[in-house]
């Protein structure tokens, strides 16, 4: 009677051990899995980000943008006055440069700063800004 009961034991061991084999493989498995779609999911973000990059279009506008918004404005007797401050730009046409202004007063000092490089004009509610024609 003792002799069936140490082999059930033993089996009952050996079952054990034989389920718990399975189960730490299918641990490793499902680890492996989500390493295999974590690096699915990575490449396919770098993927995505190479592929935005690759649509961004530098237009005129833009560049002319890039050029004043740091420009200094002798506006108000105030030191630190930048295009920055007071304009925002608007995407309307991408050869000119459409700003909203925050204050009407911007316009003098626009002119001002830009006569070098750029015409300023007022049209309706924007300023216009676009590069000056070479003769």
């Amino acid at each position: 009677m003792n002799k069936v009961n140490s082999d059930q034991v033993e089996n009952k061991v050996n079952s054990d051990q034989v389920e718990n084999k399975v189960n730490s493989d299918q641990v490793e498995n499902k680890v492996n899995s989500d390493q295999v779609e974590n690096k699915v999911n990575s490449d396919q973000v770098e993927n995505k980000v190479n592929s935005d990059q690759a649509k961004i279009v530098t237009t005129v506008a833009d560049e002319i943008w890039n050029d004043i918004q740091n420009k200094t404005l002798e506006l108000f007797s105030l030191p630190g006055q930048t295009v920055v401050l007071h304009c925002t730009p608007i995407k309307i046409e991408p050869n000119k440069c459409y700003l909203l202004t925050k204050i009407p007063a911007v316009l003098p000092a626009l002119e001002d700063a830009l006569k070098i490089k750029y015409l300023v004009d007022r049209r309706d509610k924007f300023i216009v800004v676009e590069r000056k024609q070479e003769d």
